[in-house]
């Protein structure tokens, strides 16, 4: 029943105005009415949705409304995925009793429930908001700035990653695996070479670095690779253990598809924090590198360029303890 009801609004969602004003004129002459006019179909269907019916407005929008006397789980668990990504579908149950001669119908408005359907409307509208953001979000091409690098996501872990292994050679494989389990990852983020390559071999799909270049030889003999699936999430968990941790330097150079979140001047500086939590510092309208900017205000307003463990700061740490500071003066 769903299925043939999308079928019907689909098609009717191609027409124009003046293509349903012509079916239903035809409509109408070949059920007695040989005269019927389009001006007539014109009239009658504008006077029925009592409106003028501009063409560049009509089916822009189809409401969809399923009427029976019963309705299936399978049917209403379908309609309501379908409601819940922006369809317009009603379901009305009509039930005829007969009542000593006499039929009476009871017209039930199932989904949505009348009493729920504000609260439906602003349920559907928080999903949208929420698919958008999504969609905003997986179009992030930052670049990061490491050991005088400019590397996308992946290669930043796996950059790292190797940096991390160079800088603690005598430390256990295992140890140095575990340095990284707090991250939420898909998959492992190191694997073996041999696990990795059979893996590849099985699914079609080579889901970590492959490459010789990139193969990790830990101090057991074994070959290890690093996962190349990373999204803005995980690789800023990453980078976080990667300064909180062990006080490597990682800078965010670049940042698309967020908004500001906060902004503020100081002198000749604009420090901006995006909802990401990316900082960005500009000096005289001109965007310039913000960690040693960063630190030299952190020093003009107390702030302890130090973190907990003893490592320096990040960026964004320090950004957004800087901002805290000029907007307290302010």
């Amino acid at each position: 029943m769903e299925l043939q009801a999308l079928r019907y609004a689909s098609m009717v969602s191609t027409m124009t105005f003046e293509e349903a004003v012509e079916i239903f004129c035809k409509y109408k002459q070949k059920n007695g009415y040989i005269d019927f006019s389009l001006e007539d179909a014109q009239f009658e269907i504008e006077g029925f949705v009592e409106m003028d019916i501009a063409e560049g407005g009509f089916a822009e929008d189809v409401k969809t409304i399923l009427v029976s006397h019963n309705f299936s789980i399978e049917l209403t668990t379908s309609v309501l995925w379908l409601n819940a990504r922006n369809l317009d579908i009603t379901c009305i149950k009509i039930q005829p009793y007969n009542d000593n001669g006499k039929i009476l119908v009871d017209i039930q408005q199932i989904i949505p429930l009348p009493e729920a359907e504000h609260y439906q409307i602003k349920v559907k509208r928080k999903l949208e908001e929420k698919r958008e953001t999504r969609k905003n979000n997986s179009k992030d091409y930052s670049k990061y700035q490491f050991n005088n690098m400019t590397l996308g996501k992946g290669r930043l872990a796996l950059e790292m990653i190797k940096y991390h292994f160079e800088q603690h050679e005598d430390k256990p494989v295992k140890a140095l695996i575990a340095d990284f389990d707090s991250v939420t990852h898909s998959q492992p983020i190191i694997e073996t070479l041999a696990i990795a390559k059979n893996n590849a071999q099985a699914t079609g799909r080579a889901r970590y670095f492959l490459s010789e270049d990139d193969i990790l030889v830990a101090n057991d003999g074994v070959q290890y690779v690093v996962s190349s699936q990373w999204g803005k999430d995980n690789i800023e968990d990453m980078i976080e253990i990667i300064e909180e941790k062990f006080g490597y330097q990682v800078e965010k150079i670049q940042s698309t598809g967020s908004a500001e979140g906060r902004k503020v001047n100081f002198e000749n500086f604009e420090i901006i924090q995006l909802e990401d939590s990316t900082i960005i510092v500009k000096q005289n309208g001109i965007s310039i590198t913000a960690k040693p900017a960063l630190r030299e205000l952190c020093k003009r307003f107390n702030i302890i360029l130090e973190n907990s463990n003893g490592n320096l700061k990040n960026t964004r740490s320090l950004g957004n303890e800087v901002i805290n500071a000029i907007e307290k003066k302010i």
